[in-house]
């Protein structure tokens, strides 16, 4: 049994339905057990990748279909259950402690090897910056007008060596006369 993060994991998953047809595989979150009891939902769409850890019991490898996390989120809700639970049994995923669950069939397929594609963060230089995404999409939008319909790409420059303000520019050569933000990055206080 799969203890569902409360973030929503397949927000990071393909939903444009000619991506999904292109790469089915990228649709749903995937299950990667690490142990008898930890495991791991990926979540990607070739632009961005999401990676959960999970609490499990001897649930078994492979994509759990959207509907199900869906099904379970709806039962969490109904129950007024602290927790959202869902069981990968081989082929199928259901929702537990029903007399008749509903059996989502698992799609064929493995997701790409997530720890060969994240960077090695151990070697050379290394910035992080922690940014409240909120106010990064308020410029993003406040900045880009010649960008395709729900989008918003910005490019994000800083001084690795001075990291107190970030600027932020559209993406599209079209809106780049003289438009820029700034953002400040969230202050970390010591010790955390």
């Amino acid at each position: 049994m799969i203890t569902l993060p409360n973030s929503k994991i397949e927000a990071a998953c393909v939903s444009d339905k000619s991506h999904k047809e292109e790469r089915p595989i990228l649709a749903n979150p995937y299950f990667e057990p690490v142990d008898e009891t930890l495991g791991r939902l990926v979540a990607g769409d070739g632009f961005i990748i999401a990676v959960v850890p999970v609490v499990h019991q001897n649930d078994d490898e492979g994509p759990i279909p959207v509907e199900a996390i869906k099904e379970a989120r709806r039962r969490q809700k109904a129950t007024k259950s602290a927790e959202a639970f869902l069981v990968a049994d081989g082929g199928v995923v259901h929702c537990p402690f029903q007399e008749e669950p509903h059996l989502y069939e698992r799609p064929e397929g493995k997701f790409p090897h997530v720890d060969k594609i994240k960077p090695d963060f151990h070697r050379g230089p290394v910035v992080s910056i922690t940014l409240d995404v909120s106010l990064l999409a308020r410029l993003a939008k406040a900045l880009t007008e010649d960008a395709p319909k729900d989008t918003s790409p910005v490019t994000l420059t800083f001084n690795p060596e001075n990291d107190v303000i970030v600027l932020v520019e559209p993406m599209y050569a079209g809106a780049h006369l003289g438009r820029y933000g700034l953002l400040a990055p969230i202050a970390r206080r010591r010790g955390r």
